[in-house]
């Protein structure tokens, strides 16, 4: 099961999601002091299609996980990202990339090499190992099941099955953009540009080609309006009919830079750097230009 093995590095998953975990003695042992604990992973329930795999990039290794059942997600989601307390999960959300995980596991593995070695002055070993944060924290890509974005198969030029496919596709290259661009650009992130470029990765992954149309529905926005989606965990209360226009021009934008006869194995991420690279080059003059 995944969850049993994640638990050994992450102990917190084995604590279920509730009001005011986040502040218990327990809750903090784990996370903040390394402390080991077993006990009940009863909150999940798991499946044979569960996943966890290593994924190479040009900003390094990520690891992802896939939990197919919804429910599993959400607690996994929750007690991750959301430090155990019972955060809401919309049901547009159905990945999530969760980066700065405190991974005692590469600490004690590094601690125990290091006496191995005839190391004697552990604590200054351990304040130096953990000086550098690269050296410890964990990165995860958090997977689900279920069609992207919430939008139904009948809204694509798909039929139900392989828009399943090809929304988990859309999820994992979305995240794994999201990764390689915070890992190697965190000056330029702009909460809704990145969001853009996500969404346009996993497109040309998934299908081969960038569909303008198929990409404004993820967000929430149909013939040139907003309804709801997406949009409204990025824009933060800040949508109105300028910001819909801008992105539906910045859209156009990716349109024509989508490159032709578009091959995943050979890009290796090559096109989301490269739009990357120029994005305040792209931005320039638009007013949803915020960073956080």
């Amino acid at each position: 099961m995944v969850i049993y093995e994640l638990s050994k590095r992450f102990p917190q998953l084995c604590l279920k999601p509730e009001k005011g975990v986040s502040q218990s003695e327990l809750y903090k042992s784990i996370v903040r002091r390394g402390e080991q604990y077993s006990g009940s992973l009863s909150h999940f329930k798991g499946t044979e299609e569960d996943s966890l795999t290593t994924v190479e990039t040009p900003a390094g290794k990520v690891e992802t996980v896939f939990l197919r059942n919804r429910e599993d997600f959400e607690c996994f989601y929750q007690i991750m990202a959301g430090k155990c307390e019972p955060v809401p999960v919309l049901r547009s959300v159905g990945a999530s990339y969760i980066g700065g995980i405190n991974d005692w596991s590469k600490i004690r593995a590094h601690m125990d090499e290091y006496e191995r070695n005839g190391g004697t002055d552990t604590d200054d070993e351990f304040r130096r190992f953990t000086s550098d944060k690269n050296n410890y924290k964990t990165s995860i890509i958090l997977l689900s099941d279920g069609f992207y974005s919430n939008i139904s198969c009948e809204n694509t030029p798909f039929c139900r099955d392989e828009w399943l496919r090809i929304s988990f596709e859309i999820r994992k290259y979305h995240e794994l953009t999201h990764f390689v661009c915070r890992r190697l650009f965190p000056e330029k992130i702009v909460p809704v540009w990145d969001e853009l470029l996500a969404d346009f990765y996993g497109l040309l992954c998934a299908t081969g080609a960038y569909d303008r149309n198929l990409a404004l529905s993820f967000l929430g926005i149909n013939e040139g309006k907003y309804t709801q989606g997406r949009l409204e965990q990025y824009a933060e209360g800040r949508i109105n009919d300028t910001l819909v226009g801008e992105i539906v021009e910045l859209m156009g934008t990716l349109e024509e830079l989508a490159p032709e006869n578009f091959s995943r194995d050979e890009d290796d991420f090559r096109t989301v750097i490269s739009l990357q690279k120029d994005s305040e080059k792209i931005l320039e003059g638009f007013s949803l230009v915020r960073k956080i």
